[in-house]
């Protein structure tokens, strides 16, 4: 049964699942297509590192916020971790206020990467989506805000720096 909001039926025919399916790995697909040779040329990134970067930069600085925000099991987070404090991008220390706490923050090099990769980033991505024209970008924005659930998980990338204290 359709819900009031919408006019989808409660299960959605098979074509249609699979066509959304197809559709999302397309993109993924194409996003690294697009991403990967500028990140790799900023300062040899991939896309997921970059992720990270942006991430602690936005203010996720704490490895378990981290790995639930991206979805990134902790063994497999650590390890991407280590390899950005390793190329001496990121750094970790005590939280002051929790001891038993680590705390992430950028390194200078890792803060200058982190914004040097976002201009390249913003630059092709931009061009890549200016042929949608605005309401087709709106939709898709919109779109991508409900099938994130943005509203109830804010997204590590795009969210506010928080105030210096």
């Amino acid at each position: 049964m359709a819900s009031p909001a919408t006019d989808a039926p409660a299960v959605l025919p098979e074509d249609a699942v699979a066509r959304f399916l197809g559709g999302l790995w397309q993109l993924n697909r194409r996003l690294k297509q697009l991403a990967e040779p500028v990140l790799a040329e900023a300062g040899e990134l991939d896309l997921q590192r970059f992720i990270l970067l942006r991430a602690v930069e936005r203010g996720l600085v704490y490895p378990k916020d981290l790995s639930a925000h991206l979805g990134i099991i902790p063994t497999q987070l650590s390890r991407l971790l280590e390899s950005l404090v390793a190329r001496g991008w990121l750094e970790r220390q005590l939280d002051p206020e929790d001891s038993r706490r680590i705390r992430l923050s950028l390194t200078p090099p890792g803060a200058a990467l982190t914004q040097q990769a976002s201009q390249a980033i913003q630059q092709v991505i931009s061009a890549h989506l200016q042929g949608m024209g605005a309401e087709r970008l709106s939709a898709l924005l919109a779109a991508i805000d409900v099938l994130a659930l943005t509203d109830s998980l804010p997204s590590p990338i795009t969210a506010p720096r928080p105030e210096s204290e």
